[in-house]
């Protein structure tokens, strides 16, 4: 009989295994707790400079058991109502959303591009507030933070 420190080579090779699962649950289990840069809030709402409308979006990603889910706070002169949104498809640094929520459709993409930057990307013909579809929002607290004062547009 095979024996690697005295052991039988066919209880190392099933420990080995056992391990290996383990390590592969816990990595899993860890990404799907929203281990990934998709943490915080990305924003990149402002205000106009003449009438101090408020223009822009918003993502803030929340923690849950199975992953995260987005609250999707849009900008049109006033904040509107927040959308919260969880996601069909997620890897870890792109997210997909297509949702039928509070009576109209969404979907959008999200890419993270570093720890404080992400690209939103709309589907669904919405545009940003530069009059595209997509835009950069940068890590900043949320508009609805104690005491969050937003920025004039440029």
């Amino acid at each position: 009989m095979n024996k690697f420190l005295g052991i039988p080579s066919k209880c190392v090779a099933a420990g080995v295994l056992i391990v290996s699962c383990l390590y592969a649950y816990t990595a899993d289990a860890v990404q799907m707790s929203g281990d990934s840069g998709f943490k915080g809030t990305f924003s990149d709402i402002c205000a106009h400079s003449d009438t101090g409308d408020l223009l822009g979006t918003e993502l803030s990603f929340i923690p849950t058991p199975n992953g995260f889910a987005i609250l999707l706070q849009r900008a049109q002169g006033a904040l509107l109502k927040p959308m919260l949104l969880m996601p069909k498809a997620t890897s870890s640094k792109r997210v997909e959303i297509q949702e039928s929520n509070q009576g109209r459709a969404i979907s959008f993409s999200v890419e993270l591009k570093s720890e404080n930057e992400l690209v939103i990307q709309f589907k669904d013909g919405q545009i940003t507030r530069n009059g595209t579809p997509s835009t950069t929002l940068r890590r900043r607290p949320a508009i609805w933070s104690d005491g969050q004062k937003v920025d004039n547009c440029r």
